[in-house]
């Protein structure tokens, strides 16, 4: 009898040994094969059912409750904006660098951000706010609107760039640039009239 008094005191019932054991575990996730399991509260180290391996169970909580680092590259990416002005309503704003379409934030416009090479000939209107490049075999006949312009080719009629507009050795330019800077390498043939300053939009 009392040997049963003694068995029953120290082990309890079945019930109490699970209830006991479900409070004494949690979860940890192994540092090598990223496999979560449950490990007893207090444990040190831990031995891991999926790659076998031993790891140190109080590093692996601190690993899982630090938020993880972006990477460099996409930190960048996400913080990387470039400042355009909406064509309907003029209202200039920073938008994502990657992006290639947007939503002007006062009047709703789609604004196109989207960047163009052009490699023969092309004839009509264009608009974005990303680069538009002209290769030494491309040729631009219409009226375009851009955030830059890089052209070793040939551009014929009006060009209104927020950006610098370039002109390479051996390009062609005939017709309207209005831009806040222009570059014109050595080699390179402008005719026609041009606005370079800030303010050109004024005499648009």
């Amino acid at each position: 009898m009392g040997m049963k008094s003694f068995f029953s005191k120290s082990f309890g019932t079945q019930q109490e040994e699970e209830t006991a054991r479900k409070h004494t575990v949690i979860e940890v996730v192994c540092p090598h094969c990223k496999n979560a399991q449950t490990v007893s509260e207090g444990a040190i180290s831990a031995f891991c059912k999926q790659c076998k391996k031993i790891f140190d169970v109080q590093q692996a909580l601190k690993n899982r409750q630090q938020p993880k680092e972006e990477p460099q590259d996409i930190k960048q990416y996400s913080t990387s904006t470039k400042n355009i002005r909406c064509s309907a309503c003029s209202t200039w704003q920073d938008v994502p660098s990657i992006a290639i379409s947007a939503f002007c934030k006062k009047c709703g416009q789609r604004i196109n951000l989207q960047d163009y090479k052009k490699n023969d000939l092309f004839r009509g209107d264009l608009e974005t706010k990303g680069t538009l490049y002209i290769t030494n075999s491309g040729e631009v006949d219409g009226t375009v609107s851009v955030g830059e312009a890089i052209i070793d080719g040939k551009f014929k009629g009006k060009l209104i760039a927020e950006g610098i507009v370039r002109l390479q050795p051996g390009s062609t330019f005939l017709g309207e640039l209005y831009a806040p800077k222009l570059e014109v390498s050595d080699g390179a043939t402008f005719v026609g009239s041009s606005n370079v300053q800030p303010d050109f939009y004024s005499a648009l």
